[in-house]
């Protein structure tokens, strides 16, 4: 819960302005508030659920669609906001069809989860959207400082940490 809160406070509500550390931290209580109550009412639907564990595994097949941008953001200068949320949302969609239809794993696929079909769509979406819309040059600045921090981390013995 805290993540998705603190998530929520430097990311979503981030969007269209700054924030201070204050409402930042109000947001983030905001957030997991929300989420708590989500999750007390989806406890409450699911308590006589016979099929329990599906809705862990759906949750996990929802979660492992951050793996492509997160991937790609840690280990290359490839992609943008576009691709990541078109991704992700087109791997959970794709996840949640094939789920109705194949509610454990997929035969034809040799017995792949939906997830994973659905992480390959997100893949797809996600270089799709890094092709065709093109990041801004304040937005390419804000990588290139970051990548340039990672560059110059150094050990207490003065060597850099990544050659």
């Amino acid at each position: 819960m805290q993540v998705c809160g603190t998530q929520f406070a430097n990311d979503l509500a981030t969007w269209n302005k700054p924030r201070s550390d204050r409402q930042l931290t109000v947001l983030a209580k905001s957030g997991m508030v929300v989420f708590i109550a989500a999750a007390a009412l989806l406890a409450y639907l699911t308590f006589n659920y016979s099929r329990l564990q599906l809705l862990a595994q759906i949750s996990y097949q929802g979660i492992i669609q951050l793996a492509v941008p997160l991937f790609f953001g840690i280990f290359s200068r490839f992609g943008n906001r576009q691709g990541a949320l078109m991704g992700m949302l087109t791997g959970i969609v794709l996840a949640i069809v094939l789920t109705v239809f194949f509610p454990d794993d997929i035969p034809a696929l040799g017995s792949l989860t939906s997830g994973i079909v659905g992480l390959a769509g997100n893949l797809l979406a996600f270089v799709a959207c890094g092709l065709f819309f093109k990041t801004d040059t304040a937005e390419k600045a804000r990588v290139e400082a970051l990548f340039a921090l990672t560059e110059n981390i150094r050990q207490p013995t003065g060597k850099p940490l990544i050659n």
